[in-house]
């Protein structure tokens, strides 16, 4: 094990049929030869990228490892593919996400085209910041949505941020291209749930007015957010 990363940990999606790990990594402790120690290939688009870019990436990657092997496919390595999407293996479906310290991975079989997983952590927005992204992420009905909630604007806005990310993975294996934040609009809040309607047409299957329910865990200054998407459902998935 390098000593730039912990020891990878479980974590426990109830009704999620895959694997999930995660663990912090430390761009203190970073160097180019814990590629070759963890025996994970550096992507030539890499190469040229600044210390943290390959830090994460390594250490997403090195969860998907773990993953992968535990499925039976320890020789596969994830690529980095269009809008620097992970290439997975043929008949699974993988999400990975990262942070300034952390790395997450969830991957589990696929049983259709139209499958998908999104996680997301997020550290909270800075409050300097809030006034100057919110309008990019949130719609004002979103925003009135939020107001009355116990917590901080920089919070919810965070969790919103997450979620739609999760959303964007989810989704991405059909869509095959970025949308935007506003695409979608938060329309319920609930206790570790929240309810996303899609305000655009993104494939004949994702029409407008299409929701899906994303799962959100606050833990200190650290959000998670996970979505499960099918062909024909969505499903909330608590963790």
């Amino acid at each position: 094990m390098s000593s730039f990363l912990s020891q990878p940990q479980t974590v426990d999606i109830p009704d999620f049929k895959g694997i999930c790990y995660q663990c912090d990594f430390s761009l203190e402790q970073f160097s180019l030869s814990a590629f070759q120690q963890l025996a994970i290939s550096m992507p030539d688009s890499l190469r040229s990228a600044v210390s943290k870019r390959q830090a994460e990436f390594l250490a997403g990657r090195y969860l998907a490892k773990i993953i992968l092997t535990q499925m039976s496919l320890p020789q596969v390595e994830v690529a980095i593919g269009h809008n620097r999407a992970p290439v997975w293996p043929e008949g699974v479906i993988g999400t990975i996400s990262h942070h300034q310290s952390k790395a997450i991975c969830a991957i589990q079989h696929s049983t259709g085209a139209g499958d998908g997983i999104g996680i997301d952590t997020e550290r909270l927005i800075a409050n300097d910041m809030v006034e100057g992204v919110c309008s990019t992420i949130i719609c004002s009905r979103e925003n009135a949505l939020i107001m009355p909630l116990s917590g901080s604007q920089s919070l919810w806005l965070t969790v919103i941020f997450s979620a739609k990310e999760s959303l964007f993975k989810a989704l991405y294996r059909q869509v095959q291209r970025y949308f935007d934040f506003l695409d979608a609009e938060v329309i319920a809040i609930e206790q570790q749930s929240m309810t996303l309607k899609l305000l655009t047409q993104l494939t004949p299957e994702l029409s407008a007015g299409r929701t899906f329910k994303v799962h959100y865990r606050i833990s200190g200054n650290e959000v998670l957010t996970f979505v499960q998407a099918t062909t024909n459902t969505e499903r909330l998935v608590t963790i």
